[in-house]
């Protein structure tokens, strides 16, 4: 059994998540495009539509959400460095 999968709705949010931040996300993808129906073996290429939601997803999920999330690290830490550049006046702007 394959660490990344998505057999129940917390482990599709941890693969999901590991795609984000593109760990392994083209085996995933293959993967999903090879699966057929539960307990059944996988057929090569069997929903190559797939493909579609996973670039889709890659860009979306990459791009746009971590690059979010790093803007947001970055500002804090920029308001953070200016409080501790103005800690040696005397008085507050």
């Amino acid at each position: 059994m394959h660490d990344s999968n998505f057999d129940n709705i917390g482990q599709s949010m941890v693969t999901m998540f590991t795609m984000m931040t593109t760990e392994g996300w083209n085996a995933v993808m293959w993967l999903a495009i090879d699966a057929t129906e539960i307990h059944q073996v996988p057929i090569h290429n069997y929903r190559t539509g797939y493909i579609i939601f996973f670039i889709i997803f890659m860009v979306f999920g990459f791009l746009f959400i971590l690059n979010l999330f790093v803007g947001v690290v970055l500002n804090r830490f920029d308001q953070e460095k200016n409080k501790l550049s103005h800690n040696h006046e005397l008085t507050k702007l």
